[in-house]
């Protein structure tokens, strides 16, 4: 019996991960915004938006528009090999809804690639005008509707994961679970400036590097949260194995 179980166990801790893998893997692709570090853009990373690189008629917009395309697709199979690790897991609903929540931000994340803005309003007075008043292609506005989706899911999802106590061989002790939740709070702080910048009457000149700091939060975020999954055990599995271990005749 005890043989039959362990291609079992075996299997979810690929399938785990696999999935850690797949958003360790999302997060460096939706870093592909810093190669604008290297590459002529044209816009300013101090007042610009990232999304702005990937706008239609920007050199090397295609190049972004496949790393958030890229991002999006691993992230989505991420949750989706989460999601169904963890379908018999009764205890780890919370983070069922998180994964969930993953995958919706990768989907919305794809979107957001296939969507892309139809002009830079950060550099050009007649988009932004168009923008206000709604003038602009359907692509343009679903894109700041998808990007909404996305980051509100991810938030979410973040929030979720920080809070739970997963069941892992622990990496990080309290002082590490501190410093992850002042990296979140930091990161709703600048994803909050970064909206503000759109309210009527509010200008804020340094607004690019805000969303670029907050973007570089996502990702550590993302890359810490994949590793803690790496190591996670499903409490299921766990209490399964322990029982077989414990019925071993001599102890």
């Amino acid at each position: 019996m005890l043989t039959r179980q362990t291609p079992s166990v075996a299997g979810m801790r690929s399938a785990r991960r696999v999935s850690a893998g797949l958003m360790m893997l999302g997060g460096l692709f939706y870093s592909v915004w810093l190669l604008e570090l290297l590459l002529p853009t044209k816009l300013s990373p101090r007042t610009s938006y990232v999304s702005e690189l990937g706008a239609n008629g920007e050199p090397h917009a295609l190049l972004f528009r496949m790393g958030d395309t890229l991002a999006g697709v691993s992230m989505t199979v991420a949750g989706l090999v989460a999601l169904l690790l963890l379908r018999r897991s009764p205890s780890w609903r919370h983070e069922r809804w998180a994964f969930r929540l993953l995958a919706l931000f990768g989907l919305a994340t794809v979107a957001d690639s296939l969507c892309p803005m139809s002009c830079v309003a950060t550099r050009d007075a007649e988009c932004a005008a168009r923008e206000a008043s709604w003038q602009v292609p359907w692509t343009h506005l679903a894109h700041t509707g998808t990007s909404t989706v996305a980051v509100t899911a991810l938030g979410v999802a973040f929030a979720v994961l920080l809070w739970r106590r997963q069941r892992v061989r622990c990496w990080i002790g309290w002082e590490g679970r501190m410093v992850l939740g002042a990296l979140f709070v930091l990161w709703l702080g600048l994803l909050a400036a970064t909206l503000a910048a759109h309210l009527p009457g509010v200008r804020m000149d340094m607004m690019g590097l805000v969303q670029r700091g907050q973007l570089l939060l996502t990702t550590a975020l993302l890359m810490v949260l994949a590793w803690r999954w790496w190591g996670s055990q499903p409490q299921q599995a766990t209490v399964v194995a322990d029982q077989r271990v414990g019925q071993q005749p001599g102890q």
